[in-house]
């Protein structure tokens, strides 16, 4: 802006009256365009918000399962075993949308749950043992949980019968490089407000009691807290937020649950959904069969199996749930498959199945006679790059207009259904060695409707505060944005879309920046000003473009004539 003027001036002294008359209106349209744009920064983001929770009780619901480990044949043998067909479970008869997805890591390798689960969580492909983060751990993914928590207002659970702090829960509620930070992992997520997370106790519930592990969780986080199954089943009548602890580090293998001190994984689905409905809000649920991936490493066919059909009950607990409550989107998949599991052969199986009227034991003597008879087989101890299966159910969920061939595309399926909210798919910062400090920011949005970023970055020790405010030419993925600042001292800096035409108004998250050698360079900017000069210049309008250029062209061809 002060550029423009200079310049302006500086041709006034040489220009006759009437182009003295052309200046002084160029002046006032960018002066006009200037204030328009001043007003803009400083109008509160909640009016630009209105829309948000309008539109909020429009947005579905969402229930991600995912069977970790849980390859097809792990499903049709478990069929098999409980319904005596292998295209017999709820997914072969009420998911209407289904396909196989490639699970390879960024690198093109065999991923393991952290990278396969940050897939699906963020829409971003990373690196083994990456939790939610690039696979250089220099960028945080924003999850579909945190999305849909912080900017969308929905509630949300997490259901996992492996350790909470385990690596695929951790996807969806957390930011580390590396998945065996447990102690990080659990603290991220019971202090971003999570409403429900059930699942297994940690390590710590080997060397000691649950109840003294439930009072620290209630001390530091503030959560009601159930370590057994008789407390679930009562506090999840009458609390909305929870924490639930079972087991001793993941929960028992189905084949060696303590029915009365330890929840089934439907049980604890059955709890989560109870609570996560009662808040009058959209909700968002993520249901992992954690141990079938464990009894896969271990080359047990027995537990493989029980595993996956009390996750196959899950899954039919929740698409009846579904089904009742309405405008519930349920999606079933994994993060990748585990030991190569394999039918060979079906040979004398019999006709007697596991039946509702019989008692818990009766039915898994049943099972455990099934699986005796098949000929099935492991071809490793660890993962492999099998095509996975998904399958889909609600509000747009068809063949015909779903398409999940990449892990990844589960969590941009879902932004579609949402509305299509922009994602930020990419920040970084570099310090000069002049003090800069410079912000790359990387934006996606699959409608391209994203009209606008806003940066802010607050000196914490000082209180001062720099806003840059970039009208967004496209968000393909490919463009970047880059601001500086003189820094001194520590910075927090927060990051924000404006999306009107998606019921995601606003999304934004901060951060604090840290720097290392690497990351110093000896060539500064060239200003600490945005790297995006147009972050400073007024946007003018078509008519008021069209008046600039008019303009300027009569002041070019009067000094020409003088010439």
């Amino acid at each position: 802006m002060t550029t423009i003027n200079l310049r302006i001036s500086q041709e006034k002294n040489k220009m006759k009256p009437r182009a003295t008359l052309w200046t002084i209106a160029l002046v006032m349209i960018l002066l006009a365009s200037a204030s328009a744009s001043k007003e803009n920064l400083t109008t509160p983001l909640s009016t630009q918000d209105t829309r948000l929770n309008q539109e909020n009780s429009q947005l579905p619901n969402i229930i991600v399962m995912i069977g970790d480990g849980m390859g097809p044949e792990y499903m049709k043998i478990a069929s098999l075993v409980e319904y005596g067909s292998t295209n017999a479970s709820i997914l072969d008869k009420a998911f209407p949308a289904h396909s196989l997805y490639d699970t390879r890591n960024i690198k093109g390798e065999i991923t393991d749950s952290a990278a396969g689960g940050t897939a699906i969580s963020t829409g971003f492909l990373t690196a083994n043992g990456r939790i939610a983060m690039d696979q250089y751990a220099n960028i945080n993914f924003k999850t579909i949980l945190e999305y849909l928590s912080q900017d969308a207002n929905y509630s949300t659970g997490i259901v996992t019968t492996t350790d909470i702090a385990h690596a695929t829960p951790a996807t969806f509620t957390a930011h580390v490089p590396d998945r065996d930070m447990k102690a990080e992992i659990l603290d991220q997520e019971l202090r971003q407000g999570i409403d429900v997370v059930l699942g297994g106790s940690g390590l710590r519930a080997y060397t000691t009691p649950l109840s003294d592990i439930a009072k620290d969780i209630n001390n530091t986080y503030g959560y009601p807290v159930a370590y057994n199954r008789t407390q679930l089943l009562s506090m999840s009548q009458t609390y909305n937020r929870l924490v639930g602890i079972f087991g001793k580090g993941h929960l028992p293998y189905e084949t060696e649950r303590n029915t009365t001190l330890d929840p089934s994984i439907v049980e604890m689905t059955k709890a989560a959904l109870d609570m996560l409905s009662r808040s009058g809000k959209p909700f968002f649920l993520m249901v992992e069969g954690g141990r079938i991936d464990h009894a896969g490493h271990d080359r047990n066919v027995t537990r493989a199996v029980i595993e996956t059909i009390m996750f196959e009950k899950a899954i039919r607990y929740v698409r009846a749930f579904a089904e009742s409550l309405g405008n519930t989107v349920v999606v079933v998949g994994a993060d990748h498959e585990t030991g190569g599991f394999k039918l060979n052969s079906i040979t004398n199986l019999g006709t007697e199945l596991p039946t509702f009227g019989n008692t818990r034991e009766q039915n898994m003597t049943i099972r455990y006679e099934r699986i005796s008879k098949l000929d099935v087989s492991f071809q490793t101890s660890s993962h492999t790059n099998t095509l996975i299966g998904f399958w889909g159910y609600g509000p747009g969920m068809d063949n015909s207009t779903i398409s999940i061939a990449k892990n990844i595309d589960i969590f941009w399926t879902l932004n579609a259904l949402l509305g299509s909210f922009p994602v930020f798919s990419s920040y970084s910062y570099q310090l000069y060695d002049n003090g800069t400090l410079k912000v790359n920011i990387g934006v996606k949005d699959q409608d391209n409707s994203a009209t606008e970023i806003i940066i802010k970055i607050n000196e914490n020790s000082e209180g001062k505060l720099v806003e840059y405010r970039e009208q967004l030419q496209s968000t393909d993925g490919v463009n970047k944005y880059s601001y500086s600042v003189d820094s001194t001292s520590n910075y927090t800096i927060s990051f924000t879309i404006i999306d009107l035409q998606s019921p995601f108004n606003v999304t934004s998250f901060a951060t604090n920046p840290t720097y290392s050698e690497s990351e110093i360079s000896t060539t500064p900017p060239s200003s600490p000003e945005a790297t995006n000069q147009s972050s400073f210049l007024p946007v003018l309008s078509g008519l008021q473009t069209f008046i600039l250029i008019v303009g300027i062209a009569s002041l070019l061809q009067k000094r020409k004539n003088k010439i």
